[in-house]
C-alpha cells in the first residue's frame, strides 16, 4: 500500500516546507570514517581499467587525426579535441595515483601489470626484466605503452641533470619478476 490513512490531506503542501520535522532524538548520527583495505585484485583491475581507457583514448585520437588528414576536421578543432583528450588522461592518471598510491609511476602500474601478464603466460623464466622485455609479450607491451615508456625513459636519462624539471621521477626498466610472484597472494601463487 503506497499511502497510509491520514497521509493524504486536503491542505496544499509547499515544496519549500518539509513535511516532517526532525526531533532532537532523531537527528542524524555523527559521521565516522571507515578505512577499507584495498585488495591486490582491486589494484590489478584498476590498472587494467586505466590502460583500457588509455587505449580507447589513443584509438579516438588516431581517428581524430586521420579525419583531419582527410580534411573532415580543421586544425583548431582537432588540436582542441586533442588537448581535451590529454587532459582526460592526466585526470585518469591522477585519480589512479590518488586511489592507489603505489601506482603513481609507470613502474608501479604499467610494469607491474606487464609482469603479471608475463607470469600468467609463463614467459618470465629468468625472473629479470631487461630492455628487451617487450619482445616477451609484444601485444601486451603495445597495450601497456611499454615501447613508448622505454623510449621516453631513455631520452630522459640522456638529459643533463640541470635540464631536468624540478620534480622528476626516476624509472628503471629492471624488475625482478620472481619477487613479485612470491610476494603476491593466491591470485599468482597457483600459477
Amino acid at each position: 500500500m503506497l499511502f497510509m490513512e491520514g497521509d493524504l490531506s486536503d491542505e496544499p503542501v509547499s515544496p519549500f516546507e518539509p513535511r516532517t520535522q526532525l526531533s532532537p532524538a532523531s537527528s542524524p548520527r555523527s559521521k565516522s570514517k571507515v578505512e577499507v583495505e584495498t585488495t591486490e585484485e582491486e589494484v590489478y583491475f584498476a590498472i587494467y581499467c586505466f590502460f583500457n581507457d588509455l587505449n580507447q583514448v589513443r584509438d579516438f585520437v588516431h581517428d581524430l587525426w586521420s579525419q583531419y588528414q582527410k580534411g573532415s576536421f580543421d586544425l583548431v578543432t582537432t588540436s582542441v579535441t586533442m588537448n581535451a583528450a590529454l587532459e582526460l588522461v592526466r585526470r585518469a592518471e591522477s585519480e589512479l595515483a590518488a586511489s592507489f598510491p603505489k601506482c603513481d609511476t609507470y613502474e608501479g602500474a604499467g610494469l607491474l601489470q606487464y609482469t603479471l601478464i608475463l607470469i600468467l603466460l609463463g614467459k618470465s623464466s629468468d625472473g629479470l626484466m631487461t630492455d628487451d622485455l617487450e619482445y616477451l609479450a609484444p601485444e601486451a607491451a603495445e597495450w601497456l605503452f611499454l615501447q613508448a615508456y622505454m623510449l621516453l625513459d631513455n631520452i630522459v636519462e640522456g638529459f643533463p641533470a640541470t635540464a631536468s624539471p624540478s620534480k622528476t621521477r626516476t624509472f628503471s626498466t629492471k624488475m625482478n619478476c620472481s619477487e613479485i610472484a612470491t610476494s603476491s597472494r593466491p591470485m599468482i601463487d597457483g600459477i
